[in-house]
């Protein structure tokens, strides 16, 4: 393969070897952590000519070996996996041996040994090729040998399968390997790192929406490594562990274990980006970390069912942007990601952010840019409270003034540049004739940036009736909109989230009958959308102008809005 691009280092490991750990064929199919998660993205970094861009070759495929395993895991957890696998391939048939969580969790093959330390391996050996040669390139940038020195840090890519991050230091017999992981690849290469004196501090970001309870347990009273994890918590969802006030034991009490619960579906782009900008990068710089390790699980994304997020590829390729701003040799290895296509593109966009085709997009330009959800808003002032006093950075008068700034920008772009759904106010109450306004002729954040002070455009498909216009920010109200119009019966919740107001209100706009118990709803649900004094005033009218409106889906969105004529 053709060597890194002119921006920085990137190298990928893969091996084929991996593919061999498989499920029963009749059950492969439905079994969503299978051979071509990882066939599929490498496929599409072929046909895009990304692999071409990237070093192949350096780093070596292996496995790892058990003292390697042994510096994250006990030799219990090593021999499970060794004496599962072993009777697996004398009894491959033998469905109760293969699944020893049950249908739908780990399964084992013949060859899960060997795929899961060939994971742990290449994770290893990437971590360490990237210190390796990030001190060569910092020996010759002091030695003033006039060796050139990469505009990016110097990273990689780990294609690797089973993931890891589920699977921690556990005695207990039986589930040692879990959430589809053998070995913790991420755990062990960090370890092991700091074992060989490559690396005093090491850093791992964990952006998969499971928490990695694995990677957690295991660095809990650790001080030497750093763990951050943005993930999806609450209602049972699996693992069930990573709550915000999570934040270590022993030495590593306090500082060195960074949970931020996202306790709604449905974040994306802005939530995770704010994220970053707010919380993780300020602390990632504190801690100044000589490696960082990103466990880059896709399944937050936009597509992928079992995590019910919607991050954009765009998206995770800012985060991965942004983390290169350390300026630390990065390594990232995949966990999840269910859906393959999604996944793939995900990867594909990742690749281009190490690559250096990816803008950084800063703090200021990200909010105003777009909005971040009042419920993510609160938690991760939550975060930030909790973590400010181990991190005195966060207290700091320019960080609050940061975080001020972004979410007052964020919060005044809501209100302005969301696209609008579509929202209907029964004509039987009074109302004047809807109408429809057309979109701006230039994008919003241009009239911001400009400060010319023009007066405002009204979004596009605006619904404007009563004296007032009720605007969304979600186009999945369309589904609501069409149940209305037909008249049914009820609204459609979005997996069950905040569902019961928007049910209410979209029975009442379907139907037409409006009792008292459905206008107080709507209103309620108008109400916990609108963050903010001001828009309070809005829902105050809201409420005279359109006391029977239905809102169909609105208190599925991020942030409603009642904008006057």
């Amino acid at each position: 393969m053709a060597g890194p691009s002119g921006n920085g280092h990137v190298f990928v490991v893969y091996d084929e070897g991996m593919l061999a750990h498989a499920h029963m064929p009749m059950l492969q199919k439905k079994h969503p952590e299978k051979p071509s998660r990882l066939t599929t993205i490498h496929a599409l970094l072929g046909q895009l000519g990304l692999l071409q861009r990237c070093d192949c070759e350096a780093i070596k495929p292996r496995e790892a070996t058990d003292a390697e395993i042994l510096r994250a895991h006990s030799p219990e957890h090593l021999a499970e996996v060794r004496q599962i696998t072993a009777d697996v391939a004398r009894s491959p048939t033998n469905r109760e041996l293969r699944e020893p969580d049950g249908p739908g969790g780990i399964y084992y093959s013949p060859d899960s040994l060997h795929a899961g330390l060939l994971a742990a391996g290449c994770v290893i050996e990437m971590s360490e090729h990237v210190l390796r040669l990030h001190a060569e390139e910092q020996a010759a940038k002091d030695s003033g040998c006039g060796v050139a020195i990469q505009k990016l840090p110097v990273s990689a890519l780990a294609l690797v399968r089973p993931p890891g991050h589920h699977a921690g230091y556990d005695d207990t017999p039986g589930h040692r390997a879990e959430g589809f992981c053998f070995f913790n690849s991420v755990a062990c290469a960090a370890r092991t790192a700091i074992a060989r004196g490559l690396a005093q501090r090491v850093l791992i970001v964990d952006y998969d929406v499971h928490h990695g309870n694995g990677t957690e347990r295991i660095f809990y009273e650790a001080s030497d490594v750093m763990y951050m994890s943005i993930h999806r918590y609450g209602r049972n969802f699996y693992p069930e562990t990573g709550a915000l006030d999570d934040a270590g034991e022993g030495a590593g009490l306090g500082s060195f274990t960074l949970n931020l619960p996202w306790t709604q579906t449905g974040y994306g782009d802005a939530e995770y980006i704010a994220a970053c900008h707010l919380l993780l990068l300020p602390v990632a710089k504190a801690f100044d970390p000589q490696l960082v390790l990103v466990s880059a699980g896709f399944d937050a994304a936009e597509g992928d069912v079992q995590g019910g997020m919607r991050v954009t590829p765009t998206g995770f390729a800012q985060m991965t942007r942004l983390l290169s701003t350390l300026n630390k040799p990065m390594g990232l290895a995949l966990e999840g990601g269910y859906n393959q296509g999604v996944t793939a593109n995900c990867v594909a966009e990742v690749t281009r952010a190490l690559l250096g085709d990816v803008p950084v997009l800063g703090a200021m330009e990200a909010a105003e840019s777009t909005a971040v959800s009042l419920q993510a808003e609160q938690q991760l002032r939550a975060a930030i409270a909790l973590q400010r006093t181990h991190w005195p950075v966060l207290g700091s008068d320019a960080h609050v003034a940061l975080v001020e700034h972004f979410f007052n920008a964020a919060r005044r772009q809501g209100s302005r540049t969301h696209r609008v759904g579509s929202l209907r106010v029964q004509q039987a109450h009074g109302l004047a004739p809807l109408k429809a306004t057309k979109p701006p002729a230039k994008p919003i954040a241009k009239h911001l940036a400009k400060g010319t002070g023009a007066a405002k455009p009204k979004p596009e498909h605006a619904i404007a009736g009563g004296g007032v216009t009720i605007a969304a920010t979600d186009a999945a109200v369309a589904d609501a909109m069409q149940s209305a119009e037909m008249g049914s019966s009820s609204g459609t919740p979005l997996a069950g989230e905040r569902g019961n107001g928007a049910s209410d209100a979209g029975r009442g706009a379907g139907s037409g009958a409006y009792s008292p118990n459905e206008k107080n709803n709507a209103c309620a649900a108008a109400e916990s959308l609108c963050p903010g004094d001001g828009d309070q005033h809005a829902v105050t009218a809201y409420r005279k102008a359109i006391p029977c409106a239905g809102l169909l889906e609105a208190s599925l969105m991020p942030h409603t809005y009642i904008i006057f004529n």
